[in-house]
């Protein structure tokens, strides 16, 4: 995940060019213009979702992107970050121990169940539970409003000195694919593209764990 704040300036094309080469399942979009937000997901090729960033790589925008690599859900449109009620966006890195609805994702699941129906006030005063309740996830909750967000578990998100006024979920946007046929290289670790994750252990599985 990408986050941008209003009034930061563009970043360049390299970083989503990373960000799309080392979670290639699948990518969304979330800007706010400081009208109205709009959303773009289900961009599933590399070259509509480097078209579609110029949308919302502008000073005047508040921003999150998402890149995808697929746990919980197959790779399909629907299973892209972020997603949306009428009042809030959402979009996780990482995953639950939770068991989600039927080939959906454990971050969209946890969406539906826990914060859908609240609004951008209530998740600030209630920061505190939705850290613990997300198991250490890195989240970030978008208010449809004004394009303000609220990252859960900030410690553990990435600043970089380069790309003032962005936070990372990971470092995936710093470098290049890793070339390996048994995953992708991204945060601090390896991600198995063909591995899965067993909820109930809290374990992935995989030719490159």
């Amino acid at each position: 995940i990408i986050t941008k704040e209003k009034n930061a300036n563009p970043i360049n094309k390299e970083v989503f060019e990373n960000c799309w080469d080392n979670n290639p399942d699948g990518a969304g979009i979330l800007f706010h213009d400081g009208k109205t937000s709009t959303l773009i997901k289900g961009i599933m090729n590399k070259k509509e979702f480097l078209e579609k960033v110029e949308l919302a790589n502008k000073k005047e925008n508040s921003f999150i992107i998402h890149t995808r690599i697929a746990t919980h859900g197959s790779v399909k449109p629907e299973n892209t970050h972020p997603f949306v009620s009428d009042t809030l966006g959402f979009a996780h890195n990482g995953t639950m121990p939770i068991e989600p609805l039927k080939d959906r994702t454990d971050s969209e699941s946890f969406f539906l169940w826990t914060i859908a129906d609240k609004n951008f006030e209530w998740c600030k005063e209630n920061k505190f539970l939705l850290d613990l309740a997300t198991h250490g996830s890195r989240c970030v909750i978008f208010d449809m409003r004004t394009g303000e967000m609220i990252h859960l578990c900030e410690d553990d998100w990435k600043k970089d000195e380069k790309y003032v006024g962005y936070t990372f979920s990971n470092a995936s946007y710093s470098y290049q694919k890793w070339t390996s046929s048994t995953g992708y290289k991204y945060g601090c670790g390896f991600s198995g593209k063909y591995g899965s994750y067993d909820s109930e252990t809290n374990k992935y599985y995989g030719s490159s764990y």
